[in-house]
């Protein structure tokens, strides 16, 4: 898919993070079972890092698992952000999931000046818009009652009051207040300037307790933003994800 890019090839590098020791040696068995002329293309680096919640895929979505999954989920790209970055112009990260993306796309992100940039994904070729992390408005924060909750530890699900979503918004480049990480550009000075993804929920959180909003990709923005960066979409740039 990357390969399909028009953008140039000599310009690029793929780092793959891998945290299941199987799909890690099929990779790499892939790679060396490749025909030496078949090898054209971007350096590949592939890092393995073991981190297992035990949540079975079809439970991914549950409410009682999103705190520690997208926790997981941020040290997960943190680590392969720093293990990786060099001198390049921007990331450009792809969801292991992302099974169709314009072949434009990485060049128009690139182009158009912006920070941070995600686009609509959709579940399947004709299905339900999917990444909803990335919007635009107000969130709900919670009562007196779900505060003490949150500060027990206990579960708080962070519900939209009134936003647009990254496929709701208008013209070739709308502003966003979070974004998600099915495909999402960032420029390096961004990250390299201390935005990364953060692994806790920062908004509403205290020296000894959890906040209530804004961890992974959704902090990404969070912190962005006190640094004088902006979140973008881009809702004519359709993009899918695997509907398995």
């Amino acid at each position: 898919m990357v390969q399909g890019f028009d953008y140039p090839m000599s310009n690029l590098r793929i780092a793959i993070l891998v945290s299941d020791k199987d799909e890690h040696n099929a990779i790499l068995d892939y790679v060396q079972r490749l025909p030496k002329n078949s090898r054209s293309g971007p350096p590949v680096q592939v890092l393995y890092r073991e981190k297992d919640l035990g949540i079975e895929r079809l439970d991914r979505k549950d409410d009682n698992v999103q705190r520690n999954r997208r926790r997981l989920l941020a040290r997960l790209r943190n680590f392969l952000l720093y293990s990786t970055l060099r001198d390049e112009d921007f990331v450009f990260w792809i969801d292991s999931d992302m099974i169709e993306i314009p072949s434009d796309l990485m060049s128009r992100m690139a182009r158009s000046g912006k920070d941070i940039i995600t686009t609509p994904a959709r579940f399947g070729p004709n299905g339900h818009f999917y990444d909803l992390n990335a919007w635009a408005g107000d969130r709900i924060k919670p009562n007196a009652e779900e505060q003490k909750t949150i500060e027990e530890g206990g579960i708080f699900v962070p519900r939209h009051a009134a936003v647009k979503f990254a496929h709701d918004l208008e013209g070739e480049f709308g502003h966003l207040d979070s974004v998600g990480g099915t495909v999402l550009f960032v420029r390096s000075e961004v990250h390299k300037e201390g935005a990364a993804f953060t692994t806790n929920y920062v908004i509403g959180s205290g020296w000894k307790h959890e906040g209530y909003d804004g961890i992974e990709t959704e902090g990404l923005c969070y912190v962005a933003g006190f640094l004088g960066y902006e979140c973008w979409g881009m809702p004519t740039a359709i993009t899918i994800h695997s509907d398995k």
